[in-house]
């Protein structure tokens, strides 16, 4: 399954505390770095638990009037993905946020809005 970015992921979890069904780990995979698991931690490896680990399904469910598309090629060739906000902000826009994947065109564009307060990001 596909997720948003680490650094989105916890940039979105400090605003809302949102939670989800996997979690990014603090480095013990494989290779040393960090991972995604089902798995929230018990009392004696919470401290290795970072946040949830948002995949598209969840950060759709929680931004119902968005959507998402996949946009022409950039300068350097490269697609890249557009979640748009379809209630214009109090600038007569419509919000939106572009990456490389579209889990994380979808996180950033929550934490967009909940930094400007178009929609609440109430802590759990």
């Amino acid at each position: 399954m596909n997720i948003a970015s680490l650094e989105n992921c916890k940039r979105l979890y400090e605003l809302t505390d949102w939670k989800a069904d996997r979690w990014w780990h603090k480095g013990s995979d494989v290779n040393g770095g960090d991972y995604v698991s089902h798995y929230d931690g018990d009392k004696h490896t919470k401290a290795l638990v970072i946040c949830p680990a948002y995949n598209l399904g969840f950060l759709v469910r929680m931004l119902k009037w968005a959507s998402l598309a996949l946009e022409n090629e950039d300068l350097d060739g490269n697609l890249y993905w557009v979640a748009v906000w379809h209630l214009k902000d109090e600038n007569g826009e419509y919000p939106s946020a572009e990456a490389n994947t579209p889990e994380d065109a979808y996180c950033k564009l929550a934490i967009q809005l909940i930094e400007q307060h178009i929609i609440e990001g109430e802590k759990q």
